[in-house]
Parts: structure tokens; sequence; C-alpha cells
């Protein structure tokens, strides 16, 4: 997938735009503060399905993302499965970053 993604991710963390963690991430989307929601390739299949459930209850768009947790891990700083942004811009620049990255297939 796109560098720009993770470049990205990496200034929502210096902003204090991201929640990380599912816990965290459940409780942004809880309090209506996130925007967006992804979720690592290599989480469990359990973690896919119940931050889209529970994403999806909430009517927040969560993308399951090629990118791995080392990924996340370089671009934020923290190992992590799940993250959700909760800044419009930087949402909205990412879903068109990732809307692209689905055309390149």
């Amino acid at each position: 997938m796109n560098q720009k993604i993770l470049n990205l991710l990496g200034l929502c963390r210096k902003s204090g735009n991201l929640s990380l963690g599912y816990d965290a991430v459940v409780d942004s989307i809880k309090k209506k503060k996130a925007k967006v929601c992804l979720v690592a390739a290599d989480s469990s299949d359990r973690v896919k399905e119940k931050m889209k459930t529970f994403s999806s209850d909430k009517n927040i768009e969560c993308f399951i993302t090629n990118f791995e947790i080392k990924d996340f891990e370089k671009s934020i700083g923290k190992a992590v499965g799940v993250l959700s942004v909760d800044e419009k811009g930087f949402s909205k620049k990412i879903k068109t970053l990732l809307g692209e990255g689905l055309n390149d297939n």
C-alpha cells in the first residue's frame, strides 16, 4: 500500500489525532471522535470482525489494510493492530489514498 498513508499516520500521531489499540479505538468510536478505523492485515480474524461490526454499528468506516503491525510501528512508534484517526482532514486524505490503493490492483 501507499507510503503516504504511513507518513500521514505519523503526522496524526504527532498532532495527537490518533487512538491506538483496540480499547482506545472502541472508546474513541463510542465518544464519536473517530473518523476512520484502520486494522492491520496481521491482526486476528476475531479483532477484524469485531472492529468491522462495531464500526459499522456506529457509522464509522473501517478498513482492513494491507499494512502489518510492524508497518504501523515504524510510522507511529507503537506496535498496534488497530488505530483510529480522530481528525476530519487527516481521515479524508487517508480514505482518498486508501481508495487509490484499491484501484492499483
